[in-house]
Formats: structure tokens, sequence, C-alpha cells
């Protein structure tokens, strides 16, 4: 439901052009870090001339939290935006703690107890 939203956010504030796995990631982003967040950041200036390597460096500077008037990195975090930028980089899409995927669903069928 929330989700053209941010996806017009990305297409309002990039310029550069992207594939779709990058149009995803940078979606994802947006939504966890805020609307606000992705137009002030590092990551679109570098990725608007064209930086693409340098914005991909960008995703994982962003997953600190506040803990106890802190602000630390997050564990949760740092696997968040390790995600989004494989997925920026080379468009592998990771599920969860799993296995990376390339387009096709892993075969689990051999592992005891079904799927994972």
């Amino acid at each position: 439901e929330e989700l053209p939203l941010y996806e017009k956010t990305v297409n309002n504030s990039v310029t550069a052009p992207l594939t779709q796995w990058q149009f995803d990631a940078l979606v994802s982003f947006a939504y966890n870090v805020g609307r606000a967040a992705l137009y002030s950041s590092t990551l679109l200036k570098h990725l608007n001339v064209l930086q693409y390597e340098a914005a991909a460096g960008q995703f994982v500077l962003w997953d600190k939290g506040t803990v106890d008037g802190k602000l630390i990195s997050l564990p949760g975090l740092t696997k968040r935006r390790i995600a989004e930028r494989k997925i920026f980089r080379e468009g592998i899409y990771m599920m969860h703690d799993g296995p990376t995927i390339d387009g096709k669903m892993p075969d689990f069928s051999d592992v005891k107890g079904g799927v994972a």
C-alpha cells in the first residue's frame, strides 16, 4: 500500500539510468531509512553523477540505531544494508538469512524436514 510512494520517491530523485535490481534496492533503502534520508544522502549524490560503485558503498553506512542514547551499528541493519548493496551491485536477492538466489528458488527437497 505504501510501496508506490517509495517507488515514486526513487523515480523522482534518481536521474541516473537504473537496472530493475538497482531500482528495487533503492526502493527498499528508501522504505527503510525514509524518503528524506534518501533525498539528502551521499548515496543519491554519487548515483546522480553516475558513480555507481561509490553509491553502492554508501548502503552499509546506514546501519546505525540509537541504543541507550548512543548511535551504534546494529547487526540486523547491517545485514539489511549488505543485502540491499548486493541487490544494487549484482541483482542477487537474498532470502532472509538463507541462501542467495538469482531468479530461481533454491531446492530444499534433500534437506531433512523439508523446506527452510
